[in-house]
């Protein structure tokens, strides 16, 4: 990946902040080249697995920080937060899709929406991966190749199963259809946008804007406001083009990657239970939950910064390993909930109750810290529940990193506290 950031850099991209100006500056054939090269580049890369491990996942595009539920950079680059903490926490690899891949679906680029919507998909695309970077280097995360060579004889095999994935589509859209369309809503506002109400977790999709107004809901304008009815939802096909074939391509694909590995699918959408349920008949809402049910149940997590997680973790290696096999015992012990409250009250009632003991620990063995240190521990704390909020990881100071050096060392911890299965948690927590 490597030759990706080179690239950038050879058209002057080093920076998050410098995309959008760069970018909007090229002429749209310059802007068609930099994408293509983008998505060629990304396609000669090939994932390397530790194939013993079973800390290697598969992301979903919403969760990879794709156009779908919001193609708005700010939102795609929030979307990636809980997958880059998950990374870096957790996981071995996590394979993401290119999301460079639409250049070879992309549109003549026509009209002025079409080409704006162009130029914004590809500064959201580039700005993505330069926020993941950190991750994309240690190979944390990895970018699943859209293309592959492929003999004769497996060419008519894979065209024979592509064949039968539309019918497929259609069968599970003629099954779930009618009960989702009792459960989401879907709403024709002012705007002409098409509003979608999800009470459930079915679909991340919150609003549906047209570039061009489909014919087939011109004559419900004079109605709007409009709440389509359940026949009309099934008959315009909204479950199906909005709900369902977004989270059954994201599976595909998921499969397609993952052929000549074991990946655990990782998931924020309760849609692609369903399907996989109806596929083959498997319970695997336990996978999808564990974003859901282990970060979100560890809130000092939230808004850490990516580039700390990564360095706590190699500077306390021997201390994670504890921790990682702690979780897996947790794992194995919640194998067989089923829904995503109860992984979580397992997990807070395992993990929750460690985590306050090393805080006792702490506390109670100040004497190992000196005065200065103290007071670099409190401001660590401070620091880092700020920090990403309000100036962005990049502007931590550097008095902030020494605290990792100081922190690090073993004769400033109590034994007892390094020794917890869960001292790893505490660090996240503390700097």
């Amino acid at each position: 990946m490597q030759e990706f950031f080179d690239y950038l850099n050879k058209i002057g991209i080093k920076d998050p902040s410098e995309v959008e100006r760069i970018i909007f500056k090229l002429p749209k054939n310059k802007c068609i080249d930099v994408s293509k090269n983008c998505c060629n580049i990304i396609n000669l890369n090939k994932p390397v697995f530790d194939l013993t491990s079973v800390f290697n996942f598969s992301a979903n595009t919403s969760l990879s920080g794709g156009v779908i539920p919001c193609c708005c950079v700010e939102c795609r680059v929030r979307n990636i937060y809980n997958l880059s903490a998950f990374a870096a926490l957790y996981s071995d690899t996590i394979l993401i899709p290119n999301l460079f891949d639409h250049y070879h679906h992309m549109s003549d680029l026509k009209s002025k929406e079409q080409e704006f919507s162009f130029y914004n998909r590809l500064i959201g695309d580039i700005i993505v991966f330069l926020n993941l970077k950190p991750l994309i280097e240690i190979g944390r995360i990895q970018i699943g190749p859209t293309v592959s060579s492929i003999c004769k004889d497996c060419l008519s095999k894979a065209l024979e199963e592509e064949k039968g994935l539309d019918e497929r589509l259609d069968l599970i859209d003629k099954d779930l259809c009618s009960d989702l369309s009792k459960e989401i809503k879907f709403i024709l506002d002012e705007k002409k946008a098409l509003v979608i109400q999800d009470n459930k977790g079915y679909t991340d999709v919150e609003v549906f804007r047209f570039h061009t107004f489909p014919d087939n809901l011109k004559r419900y304008i004079r109605k709007i406001p409009y709440v389509f009815n359940n026949k009309e939802i099934q008959e315009l096909g909204f479950i199906k083009d909005i709900v369902i074939r977004p989270a059954f391509y994201d599976l595909i694909m998921q499969k397609y990657s993952s052929r000549t590995c074991d990946l655990h699918y990782l998931t924020n959408r309760k849609i692609d239970s369903k399907i996989i349920n109806h596929i083959n008949s498997e319970k695997s809402s336990y996978n999808n939950n564990i974003i859901e049910g282990l970060v979100h149940s560890l809130p000092f997590l939230i808004g850490a910064d990516i580039k700390k997680i990564i360095k706590v973790r190699e500077e306390e290696g021997s201390a994670f390993e504890v921790y990682r096999n702690s979780i897996k015992e947790v794992i194995k012990e919640t194998e067989n909930l089923d829904d995503e409250k109860s992984f979580k009250k397992a997990i807070n009632d395992i993990v929750v109750p460690e985590i306050a003991k090393i805080e006792q620990i702490i506390d109670a063995n100040k004497k190992y810290f000196q005065s200065k240190m103290l007071s670099k521990v409190i401001f660590s704390s401070i620091l880092i529940a700020i920090g990403p909020n309000l100036m962005g990881s990049f502007l931590v100071p550097f008095a902030a990193r020494d605290i990792f050096k100081d922190l690090s060392s073993k004769l400033t911890i109590p034994i007892e506290a390094r020794n917890n299965s869960h001292y790893f948690l505490w660090k996240i927590k503390h700097g």
